[in-house]
């Protein structure tokens, strides 16, 4: 917050807050909007194949089939790594008579209704396979795997996920530098988090920071609050061109909207991004001149603008990605970033180094999955804890101050990458463990 920040002060109680949230969740979950209930689908040819994919807890479901290809639209919320959500898919299909009907086979994985991946084989390869004719790693060799794929088509989906919440436990560890006789002060907090999965490319998000422990002197640092709050709303153009518009309470305190872009180029390799929002200060509790924080909200008028661009690419050899980015941050402090991670399976660990107008900055990142793999199925109320346990460590305090808004454009595709993907199904321990 900065002097030029005027303040207002709210008492606006936070149970009150909740308490409509959670009343305009249940009454969206109890409308049957657009008529998209979890049986509405066309009974076709491929039914019992629809039934069986939607035994497993996958949702969304739409095939196409013609003489020469089918084709399955899924989404997965019950596997926390894609890859064993394909083996599972490709063998059930493997057990359906049909598939001799086609040439051809492609699986098309969505996030929030939008294609985000393409799996193809044919279909005479699985059949072989599946009679033990061909060995597994000739034929996951022949895979097509590919960034994208074609648009949805306008039909009833079967087990929809429109409209349906899910309640997400997250935790939050930091560590810092303190003095004698604790070197090393630290804080756990633990973020229970209600996503609403609304229309196609839509979340609502909206978390509470509870604090188990913390060592940190920080007004309001132990104190029940609210986290992110926030609603986005994603698009997918032609030519892999991905648009997302956020609206909400954000991280550090910031209140707006941001507009941010992604475009794909080389079957998902480079990556070119970019963002521009405007914010303002918010905060609950009150703590701005007080010793101790006190109930109630503190806000200023919306002032900064911070904006964003930057390259990634993907190495995929190595599975590693690398990121260059330049932009403004919060109170107009520049800032130019280099981020290296390396992926081990579910395992991501790297560094950045970041130079700004304050001085400069390196750290550590550390990204570690969350057990279990499967989830129980989704249903219109669903509970899960979080896929990964996201941790950086800063060597220094030169930093700048710059915020989530919860649903990261990047987020939706990152361990989608189809050269890693293929990688992860090679693995023919995986087929065994799946």
């Amino acid at each position: 917050m900065q002097k030029d920040e005027v303040i207002f002060s709210s008492s606006l109680n936070m149970n009150k807050f909740n308490f409509y949230f959670f009343f305009l969740i249940i009454g969206i979950c109890s409308q049957d909007l657009f008529g998209q209930l979890n049986n509405n689908y066309e009974s076709n040819s491929t039914t019992s194949l629809v039934q069986r994919i939607t035994e497993k807890g996958y949702q969304n479901i739409v095939t196409q089939k013609t003489e020469q290809e089918l084709v399955i639209y899924y989404e997965n919320r019950v596997r926390r790594f894609e890859p064993s959500a394909i083996i599972e898919l490709v063998q059930i299909i493997s057990e359906e008579e049909l598939i001799k009907e086609v040439q051809e086979i492609r699986l098309v994985a969505q996030r929030m209704r939008i294609p985000v991946l393409t799996v193809m084989f044919k279909s005479e390869d699985l059949v072989k396979w599946k009679s033990g004719t061909l060995p597994l790693e000739t034929f996951v060799e022949t895979f097509i795997v590919e960034q994208g794929g074609t648009r949805l088509p306008k039909t009833l989906v079967a087990n929809s996920g429109n409209f349906s919440v899910e309640l997400e436990l997250k935790p939050e560890i930091g560590l810092g530098l303190g003095g004698f006789p604790d070197p090393v002060i630290h804080r756990f907090f633990l973020l229970p988090t209600i996503n609403v999965f609304l229309w196609k490319g839509a979340q609502l998000k909206s978390e509470i920071i509870l604090p188990i422990s913390s060592e940190f002197d920080i007004i309001g640092e132990r104190v029940v609050r609210p986290g992110i709050v926030s609603f986005s709303q994603n698009i997918q153009l032609p030519k892999q061109l991905w648009l997302q518009a956020s609206l909400g309470y954000f991280s550090k305190n910031r209140f707006g909207g941001r507009l941010s872009f992604a475009k794909y180029f080389f079957n998902g390799s480079l990556t070119l991004i970019g963002q521009i929002g405007y914010t303002g200060y918010a905060s609950y509790p009150r703590k701005i001149n007080l010793e101790e924080a006190v109930k109630g909200w503190e806000y200023s008028t919306p002032n900064y603008y911070d904006y964003n661009v930057g390259v990634n690419y993907w190495f995929n050899e190595w599975n590693t990605r690398v990121r260059l980015e330049y932009g403004r941050a919060l109170f107009n402090k520049e800032q130019l970033k280099f981020t290296c991670l390396q992926r081990f399976n579910e395992v991501d660990i790297g560094f950045f180094a970041l130079q700004t107008q304050r001085g400069n900055n390196f750290g550590m990142i550390l990204n570690l999955p969350i057990a279990p793999k499967k989830y129980w199925k989704p249903k219109r109320i669903s509970v899960r804890p979080a896929k990964t346990l996201n941790y950086t460590y800063q060597a220094t305090q030169a930093t700048v101050e710059s915020y989530e808004t919860g649903i990261s454009i990047l987020n939706i595709n990152r361990q989608l990458n189809p050269a890693f993907i293929k990688k992860q199904l090679l693995l023919l321990r995986r087929w065994e463990e799946d």
